[in-house]
């Protein structure tokens, strides 16, 4: 694989709207595979981001080519997060909290990469050996700003994975019942809300959901917090859990 080729896959990939999706996926692979076997993945995955890919990130580019750049750098990181695989501990926890930082950062200032951040933050969150409670809880604050039904399905159902996966976290739960119960704020928490404030967040995301796949999810979800924050929700909280 040489960069000339690489160059071609990625322009394919995000500003030549006629590419099939068969053919998109090719290139995607060859990406992909460039970024884990060619070399340094690290460094690689930096020169995709500062190099290749920066021009289409920016905000001066085609709506439509930025979030196919997000989705392409997005789907990198998935497979460099992998476990079991020989890049598993490609990615520092450094390089994982710039990552947070930039993909919260465009979820909740361009639709367009919406989906890429989302799939992104799946990936980032699902190693918590990398992640920190800070980064998750960042991730949390970034979902709230999000108006989930309103959103097409396929995202829906990737904003209550992510919400799933970030208060299955012990340590994110545990920081925002700190953040109700530390009334002198000696012991600070790191988390910006509480747990009814989260009860909320989680049910202003379910309103009107209807997709069997989003409310399988919902379920499960709801079990966790009720678990978890009963103790800590007041009786309005607890009435629109019902």
């Amino acid at each position: 694989l040489n960069m000339q080729s690489i160059a071609r896959d990625i322009t394919s990939f995000i500003a030549e709207d006629a590419t099939d999706i068969a053919s998109r996926n090719e290139a995607l692979a060859r990406v992909v595979e460039w970024v884990t076997t060619s070399g340094s993945p690290h460094t690689n995955l930096t020169s995709l981001v500062t190099t290749h890919l920066q021009p289409y990130l920016s905000s001066e580019g085609k709506d439509s080519d930025r979030g196919r750049a997000t989705l392409l750098l997005s789907r990198v990181v998935s497979n460099l997060l992998k476990p079991n695989t020989n890049n598993a501990n490609v990615i520092n926890k450094s390089t994982i909290s710039f990552l947070c930082k930039f993909f919260c950062g465009r979820v909740k200032s361009d639709y367009d990469s919406v989906q890429g951040c989302l799939e992104a933050l799946v990936s980032l969150v699902q190693r918590p050996d990398l992640t920190s409670k800070v980064d998750a809880l960042s991730m949390l604050a970034s979902l709230k700003t999000l108006h989930v039904p309103q959103m097409k399905t396929h995202l829906r159902i990737l904003c209550h994975q992510l919400f799933s996966l970030l208060i299955n976290l012990e340590e994110v739960c545990q920081d925002i019942i700190s953040s109700s119960t530390n009334s002198d704020h000696s012991n600070k928490s790191s988390a910006t809300y509480g747990p009814n404030e989260l009860i909320e967040q989680f049910c202003d995301a379910m309103n009107q959901e209807s997709d069997p796949r989003c409310l399988k999810q919902c379920f499960g979800t709801a079990t966790r917090l009720l678990t978890m924050f009963e103790d800590h929700l007041s009786d309005d909280s607890i009435e629109k859990m019902f």
